[in-house]
Formats: C-alpha cells, sequence, structure tokens
C-alpha cells in the first residue's frame, strides 16, 4: 500500500513525474538516435506536450506542437486563445487553472460546504468582464458559466442554489460533453477517497476529470477537500487515477 500525498514537486520533477520522454536517459537517447522515438507517436505527443493530454486542454495549449504540425494558422488561433480570460476585481481574473480547498468531513455524493463555496464563486464571476476570442470584452453572464459534479445529488443541490442567478446549465459532466464554456466549476464534493460512494475508480477516473475541465475555454475552477490528494493507493492503476488530480494542483493557482 503506497501513500500518495500533495505533489509539490519542480518544474523539472513534475515533468519527469508525467512521463516526458525528452527526460530519458542517455541510453534511450542513444537508441532513438539509432531506431527511432521508442513511444507510439500519441505516446510522444502527450508526453511532449502535457497540458493536451487533457487537464484543461483548452486553456493550456500546446501552441509550439500546434504551429510544428498545422503551420502559421494554428499559431494565429493560439494566440486567438491566449486572449481569452476574465477581466476584474476577482481572484480568477486572467485565464487557467484554479484550485479552491475546502475542508469538510463525512460528505459523500453532496457537500453543503462546497455548494456554498460554489455559489459564492460563481456570483463573484458575474460581476465580472469576459474577453473573447476576438479580443471583446463584455459583461460575464450566467451561460458563460458551466457547473459540473460527479453525483446527482450534489447537482440538484447546486441547482436549487444556483436557480436564482440565472445558471441554468448544471450537471454531471455526461450531461455536457461536447459542450463548452467560458468558466467551468467542477465540485469534487466527496470529504475524502473512502467517502467516495463508487470508489476511487469512480471520482478519480481520469477520463471524466480530463472531460470536466476540457469544457472551459478560459477559465477552470476545481473546488474539492484537501483530503482528497491524500489517497491510499493500493494499485499503479489507483496511482495513476489520483496522479491526474494531484497534477491539476500542481498546476493551479491555489485560491
Amino acid at each position: 500500500m503506497v501513500r500518495i500525498g500533495p505533489l509539490r514537486t519542480s518544474g523539472a520533477a513534475a515533468a519527469s513525474a508525467v512521463g516526458d520522454w525528452r527526460a530519458a536517459p542517455a541510453r534511450g537517447r542513444a537508441r532513438r538516435r539509432r531506431h527511432g522515438p521508442a513511444l507510439p507517436r500519441a505516446r510522444r505527443r502527450r508526453a511532449a506536450c502535457p497540458g493536451s493530454a487533457g487537464i484543461g486542454k483548452d486553456v493550456r495549449r500546446c501552441a509550439r506542437h500546434r504551429r510544428a504540425r498545422h503551420g502559421g494558422q494554428a499559431g494565429r488561433r493560439d494566440r486567438r486563445d491566449e486572449r481569452q480570460e476574465i477581466q476584474g476585481s476577482t481572484p480568477f481574473a486572467g485565464s487557467g487553472l484554479f484550485l479552491v480547498e475546502v475542508a469538510h468531513e463525512g460528505n459523500q455524493a453532496s457537500a453543503p460546504e462546497e455548494v456554498d463555496v460554489v455559489d459564492r464563486v460563481v456570483r463573484s464571476l458575474l460581476t465580472v468582464r469576459w474577453v473573447g476570442r476576438k479580443g471583446n470584452a463584455r459583461a460575464l453572464v450566467a451561460d458563460d458559466v458551466l457547473v459540473l459534479a460527479p453525483y446527482n445529488a450534489q447537482v440538484a443541490a447546486l441547482r436549487r442554489r444556483l436557480r436564482d442567478a440565472g445558471v441554468q446549465r448544471v450537471g454531471t459532466v455526461d450531461k455536457f460533453q461536447g459542450q463548452e464554456a467560458a468558466v467551468v466549476v467542477y465540485s469534487c464534493t466527496s470529504s475524502s477517497p473512502e467517502d467516495a460512494p463508487r470508489g476511487l475508480e469512480f471520482l478519480y477516473d481520469p477520463h471524466r476529470f480530463n472531460v470536466a475541465t476540457s469544457r472551459a475555454r478560459g477559465v477552470v475552477i476545481v473546488v474539492a477537500s484537501p483530503r482528497l490528494f491524500e489517497a491510499e493507493c493500493r494499485t499503479p492503476a489507483q496511482m495513476r487515477m489520483l496522479n491526474g488530480l494531484c497534477r491539476f494542483r500542481e498546476l493551479a493557482r491555489v485560491v
């Protein structure tokens, strides 16, 4: 049994932790010179460009890689994407990944403490401005915000709280696949891995988490209990699952 705590590593160590193929030993580099890259093309692309592997991929695009593949047109698209941001007096100004840690105990499929925090976050965002792809600034409105949670009970509680704020786009990850929003707020809900109703495999599922965070065009805000970053991992698969959430914490600005 391996206990995984918060990942607080340097940039070089973080790159190594997610499998940066460029950090391979000298023997591996010699092999690549003789026989070409050992990793399949898709894995090489994800390793060399961790931001495109799913965690906020629309926020943290790898412009260099896209320009190499598609030329100057992709570069111009990347610059437009980089201009999308929040402006105003808010801790979420700019663009990128944000983490709001909320301590609570014994919550499984619903967390009133996180509902309170999400409500405050969303209402504060409705007072700021949003800069779109063309650089035009306007008021950020309720339809620009997508609120997600892994469990139906938490979704129901968030809908009730946010109804009078005009926020209608509240649901599970599955409901909004393929849709985007300027801001995505994701409530992890469970107090700890042991409290997760459907186990680590559901709450920490990297595909679901990647889908949730990649819905955002500019800002991703994850609301979570600090204890979710301290899971007791019993298998390598569970370690890989937890790594995605810990990687988000390492990249995000903690508010």
